[in-house]
């Protein structure tokens, strides 16, 4: 593992290239994953917000690290499964499907209809679109705890280069809070994003600025998963997402 300290003192690790070919047909990415750290060196227990590529994570007290790492597995794996089964940037909705099936796939049950906005002319800012789809789906605290986590990116030069470099790839981002039922069950909620805008500058986060007549897309869902499916999947999809390429931050709250 090779450290290299970034320009304001965060440290990245740098993991070398695996060997050998993953499986469930998600084979076609094998090269090194990138992990940073805002003042933790590891993923620790209890609350926190994290950053891998361009998903925005904020963890809930009674979650473990072994927790925390299963989810961002999840996910990486999820979306490299469904950019290998549709296009994202010509369709969202199917692309996002995928996804959903993806979760499925590792044990992860999908819990009631999606949630959907789709406006072809909408005014006004990405992240203002977000609170009012998901206002009547979470609590107050998880909103506040994930505008946060969008802010955290949005305040260090490194995390926001990554973030806005992920978008410009793919042209979306999703904001998933991730929190414990009461009947002790991963709660995970995934809100995906997309503002189709007339021009783009690297100068501004576009999720923070208001925009004129753009189209935009979310698609959330909620999905939860037991202790005793997170076993029976762990091992394996630890094995598959270290072959993939992913940028990882992870910050106190």
């Amino acid at each position: 593992m090779e450290e290299v300290v970034l320009s304001d003192g965060p440290v990245k690790e740098v993991a070398q290239d695996a060997q050998g070919s993953p499986s469930r047909d998600v084979n076609t990415l094998k090269s090194s994953s990138v992990r940073g750290s805002l003042g933790l060196s590891e993923e620790a227990d209890g609350q926190s917000a994290s950053m891998v590529q361009s998903n925005v994570m904020s963890f809930f007290a009674g979650l473990s690290k072994e927790d925390k790492r299963f989810v961002k597995d999840s996910i990486t794996y999820a979306e490299v499964g469904a950019d290998a089964r549709a296009n994202r940037r010509r369709y969202p909705a199917d692309w996002f499907e995928h996804y959903s099936g993806m979760l499925w796939s590792i044990g992860w049950v999908i819990e009631g209809q999606p949630v959907e906005k789709v406006d072809k002319q909408y005014r006004g800012s990405l992240m203002a679109a977000w609170v009012d789809v998901m206002k009547s789906k979470i609590s107050a605290d998880k909103l506040k705890a994930s505008l946060e986590a969008v802010s955290m990116i949005e305040s260090h030069q490194d995390t926001s280069e990554a973030f806005n470099g992920s978008i410009r790839k793919d042209g979306d981002m999703r904001v998933l809070p991730i929190s414990i039922t009461s009947d002790k069950r991963i709660e995970l909620w995934v809100s995906d994003m997309r503002l189709i805008v007339s021009s783009w500058s690297t100068d501004y986060l576009f999720w923070k600025i208001q925009h004129n007549l753009s189209q935009l897309d979310i698609r959330a869902q909620r999905f939860t998963i037991g202790r005793r499916d997170m076993d029976t999947s762990r091992a394996e999809l630890r094995q598959i997402v270290e072959e993939l390429d992913a940028i990882e931050f992870n910050f106190q709250v």
